[in-house]
């Protein structure tokens, strides 16, 4: 599965570049704190929303021209 992982990566930064690319590393624990609510029904605090807001904030800020 991590061999996957490492292919869509290397894939990724072939076609959107490297700093695009790493642009994906700062969603994960996004997409970690999404899966804990789905998978072990842990409930979303404020903490969680607060940092989503910095996470999407700062993804968007460094991809606008």
């Amino acid at each position: 599965m991590r061999e996957l992982a490492y292919a869509g990566f290397a894939w990724l930064g072939a076609r959107f570049g490297s700093v695009r690319t790493s642009l994906v590393l700062y969603v994960a624990p996004i997409a970690s704190a999404l899966l804990s609510f789905a998978i072990l029904g842990e409930p979303p605090t404020l903490i969680h929303f607060i940092g989503g807001v910095l996470i999407l904030g700062g993804v968007w800020a460094s991809l606008r021209k």
